[in-house]
């Protein structure tokens, strides 16, 4: 159907298809929480319940983040549904290097990251 309408996906940056789930959440101007279960038969997948996008201030998350020194820096990180729960929604490392990196490429690319401020 793209096709037919001249429609094209275009290819994914390098920096940005080596990001982790945690990783893509950091520079994500939006995170969604859904719960996605497996139907009984076959590998297919499906949301159960609702779906919540939360607004994140990607500006003020990335500054938060210690600077790197080598490239080979990592950080242990973990994502709460909210700050006033005790477990935690992911808990994955992440390369700092590879964020700011990937959030460079994304203020040259793409309309909605030219707001934002990324002060080295």
């Amino acid at each position: 159907i793209a096709v037919v309408n001249k429609l094209q996906l275009t290819t994914i940056p390098a920096e940005l298809a080596e990001l982790n789930v945690l990783e893509r959440h950091v520079i994500a101007k939006f995170i969604p929480f859904a719960k996605v279960v497996t139907l009984p038969k076959g590998t297919q997948k499906v949301i159960h319940g609702p779906v919540v996008c939360v607004p994140s201030e990607v500006e003020t998350t990335v500054q938060l983040l210690p600077r790197y020194r080598s490239k080979s820096q990592l950080l242990k990180v973990k994502l709460k549904r909210r700050l006033r729960y005790k477990g935690y929604y992911q808990f994955q490392t992440l390369s700092t290097c590879k964020v700011v990196t990937a959030l460079r490429k994304l203020l040259e690319t793409h309309s909605e990251y030219k707001d934002i401020n990324l002060d080295e």
